[in-house]
């Protein structure tokens, strides 16, 4: 960047003097340098002279309508353009626009016996052959919350398929669409029972950008029923693009602007539920439109403005967004489970794979693949310590590499298996104890306290340290028990015996890997670390692969 700002200034003018820009950058708000790049990018153009139009816009990939986002900022910016440059643009047209694809019903095709007959992606090799699994078990490992979700314990069945698989992978699960929602925009787009049934294609035109649109479009020549069950995700909030294509389609002048009115303003509803209330206009952002009109779905926006139900199908089929596969933390392994592969899964209520879980039963097939993943165990550990931070459904990979564990120990008795330590947590240890039975086997000694060398028997696991946030008064997280332990954890962590200890973190990224990388941080400082040094520290751990997160 320097270099760029010195090389321009040689003039005594700036490089980029009478450049007007301006910047959106996207990234994932998990990551420690989010939409770093772009605001590189932003300082580098103010600091070479350039005028900044409007302020920088940054996308977040943990949003699932960055879309819209993106929109209310590029609508800011040809409001500052028209301003600022005397662009003027013109309005769009009230028309709905043309397909790119080109939609026909192929009764003479034969059906595919799989939606999903191709790999998912030729571009991402860690992506394994999809089939269809048998579901051998499922059972719910907690109680409900009061929000309704609870942890299921998933056991498909993969004997006869040539896949492998260990700890730390990832187990991709295709959801398909509730049958009653199927059904409802079946009745609402008014397709026929015979179209129902009939096999379907979406075909290129000669627009180069819909020929790579395609490639995710439909994977396999089905019937429609089959698209809208499988292939378009109906249950997500849709994009604000796709509602205003919707809403060109209205046939009833009234819908049609109160439709647009809706997009551009939000709305207040004043009624009851079960009432037909009259949407007030109010100034509020787009991102609340959903909520303020109880319009979370597609199907809340047809069946609030049945007059644009007069979209064709291969438009509509077109638009929608895909569903695609969800990925769940393997807790388990192929050492110790050849025939099987599980996962704890949290169930929520309003999940499109959530009440897709819920409703397959034992003995029934889902579509899924092993996604490869860097989250693993060394092949040799040579006597390392290892220290596993899993709270929640981030223990699952943990729980894989100590059946993985297990299994090295049987098969090398006489080798040297390094302290294996876990943190784990939850709400509460009555209700939310998932792991229960597996810690029982794997730890023999008293919890919370190191296993004392020859103990025997000896456990799997060395120290075994649980937090159940609402156990008591105080709050109490994994993060507390990192400040229990930090004498030991300052001496595995910066010891470099045997190659030094390998530490995995998994689990939910918005908040707790934060709070777990700030708390060990501290623990480093009290070992007379600078703030600075610590990040460091930890920053080469990651380089060197002694410290793996798998975060989500």
């Amino acid at each position: 960047m320097q270099s760029v700002l010195e090389g321009g200034s040689k003039n005594g003018k700036k490089p980029f003097d009478g450049l007007m820009y301006a910047v959106f950058s996207l990234g994932d708000s998990s990551y420690k340098y989010y939409c770093r790049g772009g605001l590189e990018v932003k300082t580098l153009l103010r600091r070479g002279g350039g005028t900044e139009v409007v302020p920088a816009g940054f996308g977040d990939a943990r949003n699932p309508l960055q879309d819209d986002v993106f929109e209310e900022w590029e609508e800011k910016l040809m409001e500052a353009v028209e301003e600022k440059c005397g662009v003027a643009f013109t309005a769009g047209s009230n028309l709905p626009p043309k397909p790119q694809l080109v939609f026909r019903f192929a009764p003479e095709k034969p059906v595919s016996a799989s939606p999903y007959p191709l790999p998912p992606s030729l571009l991402e090799p860690s992506m394994q052959f999809p089939a269809e699994f048998k579901v051998q078990a499922r059972t719910p490992r907690t109680e409900r919350r009061d929000d309704g979700s609870f942890i299921l314990h998933l056991v498909l069945n993969i004997e006869g398929y040539t896949l492998s698989y260990q700890a730390g992978d990832h187990l991709a699960i295709y959801p398909a669409n509730p049958p009653n929602v199927v059904e409802e925009y079946r009745s609402l787009l008014k397709i026929t029972e015979k179209d129902w049934l009939t096999p379907v294609e979406l075909c290129t035109s000669t627009n180069a950008r819909a020929r790579a649109s395609l490639r995710n479009s439909l994977p396999a020549c089905v019937a429609l029923r089959t698209v809208f069950e499988r292939y378009l995700d109906l249950c997500g909030r849709p994009r604000k693009s796709l509602l205003r294509v919707l809403s060109k389609y209205c046939s009833d002048p009234a819908e049609k602007a109160l439709f647009t009115e809706l997009l551009h303003r939000g709305v207040k509803e004043n009624g009851k539920d079960g009432e037909n209330p009259i949407p007030t206009p109010l100034l509020m952002s787009s991102h609340t439109y959903f909520s303020s009109c109880h319009c979370r779905t597609l199907l809340d926006y047809l069946r609030k403005f049945p007059s644009c139900c007069s979209i064709p199908v291969g438009h509509f089929v077109e638009m929608m967004p895909r569903i695609q596969p969800r990925l769940y933390s393997i807790a388990s392994d192929m050492m110790t489970h050849p025939t099987t592969v599980e996962a704890f899964i949290r169930i929520i209520p309003d999940g499109l794979a959530s009440q897709y879980l819920e409703r397959i039963a034992v003995g029934e097939k889902l579509t899924a693949f092993i996604r490869k993943s860097k989250f693993h165990l060394p092949a040799k550990c040579g006597g390392r310590p290892i220290l596993m931070i899993g709270p929640g459904t981030g223990v699952a990979p943990m729980v894989g590499f100590c059946y993985r564990r297990e299994a090295l120990m049987k098969r090398h008795p006489g080798a040297t298996h390094g302290t294996m330590i876990l943190f784990f947590g939850a709400q509460s240890r009555a209700t939310e104890y998932f792991v229960r039975k597996e810690m029982e086997c794997w730890c023999l000694h008293e919890e919370g306290k190191l296993q004392a060398p020859d103990t025997v028997p000896s456990s799997l696991i060395c120290l075994l340290d649980l937090a159940f946030s609402r156990d008591q008064s105080e709050k109490y997280y994994v993060t507390h028990l990192i400040e229990k332990h930090k004498d030991l954890l300052v001496q595995l962590l910066t010891s470099t015996e045997k190659g030094g200890c390998l530490l995995y973190l998994s689990g939910d990224a918005s908040r707790m890997a934060r709070s777990v990388e700030q708390a060990l941080l501290k623990v480093l400082q009290c070992a007379g670390m600078t703030r600075s040094a610590a990040s460091e520290f930890l920053r080469k751990m990651e380089q060197d692969r002694r410290y793996m997160k798998d975060v989500y």
